[in-house]
């Protein structure tokens, strides 16, 4: 079945795209989750611990993983909720915007260049048409 030798290419591709994402962020100490953790936060400015987990599509204990990598090497810091001290915001410090405005560029850099070292930009145009065949 030919749908099915689709369905592994696309697989494979995925796996192949999300192994070369974790070694070039691994070379700037990150994780996958903490680079989308702090990519979330940059973008929302601050956000709710509950909220980034489900963004993250984590459960709270492994966002909680996550969370204390970033506040470990204090990329990220935390303030209680005035309306609920249970609960906490989390938002970039100094030295995460400074670090992830750096690395972001670099990396975005990285992975188009994995692309167009494979694709030349109409066959990347076809790609974007056919897989969104797909998802419509």
């Amino acid at each position: 079945m030919k749908e099915l030798e689709v369905l592994n290419s696309v697989l494979d591709t995925n796996k192949f795209l999300l192994n070369k994402n974790k070694d070039d962020l691994k070379t700037h100490g990150l994780s996958l989750a903490e680079y989308f953790a702090l990519e979330i936060i940059y973008e929302k400015k601050e956000i709710a611990v509950q909220a980034l987990a489900n963004k993250l599509n984590l459960f709270p204990g492994s966002a909680r993983h996550t969370i204390d990598g970033l506040l470990k090497k204090k990329y990220i810091s935390s303030k209680k909720t005035l309306f609920d001290k249970r609960l906490y915001i989390l938002f970039l410090s100094e030295k995460g915007r400074k670090f992830f405005e750096e690395i972001s560029i670099s990396h975005e850099k990285y992975m188009s260049n994995v692309i167009s070292d494979s694709l030349s930009l109409e066959e990347q145009e076809n790609l974007i048409e056919l897989l969104s065949k797909i998802t419509k």
